[in-house]
């Protein structure tokens, strides 16, 4: 059984061991808790929602919190971005590679042919 925010007696009693605690966390990301977990003295939700009962007092650090889990896709964004860059740069050294190659092949063709014929020009009596 699931039960969203303070609103059954039993809550954090062991009348329902098995029930949940849904914590909205806003700017942050949303858990589940063990009815256990409920008033217990702990603040487990970011914004202090489980310790509704007054006895004590939870400031909600949701912002601080999600502003590290905010900030975990960024970098790998930009860690991303950073690969994407590289791997093209790679993709353009191995093309100006082929193309080098290739100049290569038609110089050394060229080479044999013209030391042919300047073997041909030898010949010549």
């Amino acid at each position: 059984m699931t039960w969203f925010g303070p609103f059954l007696p039993s809550a954090g009693t062991s009348a329902c061991p098995t029930a949940k605690f849904y914590c909205k966390n806003a700017r942050h990301v949303p858990q589940l808790l063990f009815s256990s977990r409920v008033n217990d003295g702990i603040c487990d939700c970011c914004d202090g929602s489980d310790e509704y009962d007054g006895q004590v007092k939870c400031p909600n650090t949701c912002w601080e919190v999600g502003k590290v889990a905010r900030v975990r896709p960024l970098k790998k964004i930009s860690t991303y971005k950073e690969g994407a860059k590289l791997r093209n740069l790679e993709i353009e050294r191995a093309k100006l590679a082929a193309k080098d190659e290739a100049e290569l092949t038609n110089i050394k063709n060229e080479d044999k042919t013209l030391k042919a014929l300047v073997q041909e020009l030898k010949d010549i009596p």
